[in-house]
């Protein structure tokens, strides 16, 4: 993660979504879900700890979650 957010125009946010990407493929490709993915996974009651990190489905609702706070007004 480091050596990715090292590059000019690359912030902590674009490296999650591209490891994100990545974690089915590559074994080191595993960063924590955003903290914003953990809160509203928490609302919505949706235990992230029940799907596998490395499956596909995991890495579909991380990206529909982000999504979703996307479509949210005033989510805090």
């Amino acid at each position: 993660e480091d050596k990715l957010t090292n590059f000019y125009g690359i912030g902590p946010i674009t490296t999650n979504i591209f490891l994100r990407e990545l974690r089915p493929f590559w074994e080191k490709a595993n960063p924590e879900p955003l903290p914003i993915v953990k809160k509203i996974a928490q609302k919505y009651e949706i235990n992230l700890d029940r799907y596998n990190r490395k499956g596909v489905a995991f890495i579909r609702i991380e990206a529909g979650l982000i999504r979703l706070r996307k479509e949210m007004k005033n989510f805090k």
